[in-house]
């Protein structure tokens, strides 16, 4: 996997391959090979869940955290990151 910007911090590839599985789950349960093919309600769900993998698996303060604090208003850091791509490849970010 390559990062497109590369002052983000590294996500340990166990993590990368377990969001992987997840996705996988999801598009087979739904029988679909692209996330753009998944019904609404299984966007939903698999963005839920990817959510709460990374913010559970992913430090977001302290020393051992690989970059800035997760904000939720500002929404910084990896885990922001994350589910911002998250949002913008199923689609889910609201449209202005």
């Amino acid at each position: 996997m390559r990062k497109i910007y590369q002052s983000a911090p590294d996500v340990p590839q166990a993590l990368s391959n377990k969001a992987i599985e997840m996705i996988q789950r999801h598009f087979a349960a739904c029988g679909v090979r692209r996330a753009e093919e998944l019904p609404e309600e299984s966007k939903i769900r698999l963005f839920r869940e990817l959510q709460k993998f990374f913010q559970s698996e992913l430090p977001v303060s302290g020393k051992d955290a690989p970059g800035p604090a997760w904000d939720s208003e500002r929404r910084e850091g990896l885990i922001s990151y994350l589910v911002n791509l998250v949002e913008r490849t199923f689609g889910l970010r609201s449209r202005q």
